[in-house]
């Protein structure tokens, strides 16, 4: 029985851990430049990490667009640079990253922009 449960709570830990993180999107408008960070230990340092990799890649005003922590956040982006942003959270875990692509082309199709493209998506 102890056996059984240290197993248990070692699952549980290790799933726990797994998914574990911030991640953040940075896109800078004027360039058309998105910055991504992910698997970060707090969303301080996600923003962080997400705006120095869109000023590395040349976008020269970076802007934190979406951050997720434990679940996904995904930025699409049409022809006039119109953004949309989708975020989705579910306990199990299902459908998160889908979800979050599906909310992003949505909103950014509702902006009355064309040829909305997904741009980013972070997860856990």
């Amino acid at each position: 029985m102890r056996k059984l449960i240290i197993g248990v709570l070692a699952l549980f830990i290790s799933n726990t851990t797994a998914f574990a993180g911030s991640g953040a999107i940075a896109y800078s408008k004027a360039d058309d430049v998105v910055g991504v960070s992910h698997g970060c230990r707090s969303q301080k340092h996600a923003k962080r990490w997400a705006l120095l990799d869109c000023r590395r890649k040349g976008g020269s005003d970076c802007q934190i667009e979406a951050y997720e922590s434990n679940a996904c956040a995904a930025v699409a982006i049409g022809n006039g640079r119109r953004l949309g942003r989708g975020w989705w959270s579910h306990p199990l875990r299902e459908f998160e990253e889908e979800l979050s692509q599906q909310g992003a082309l949505a909103g950014c199709n509702e902006t009355g922009d064309e040829d909305c493209k997904l741009r980013a998506w972070v997860c856990h």
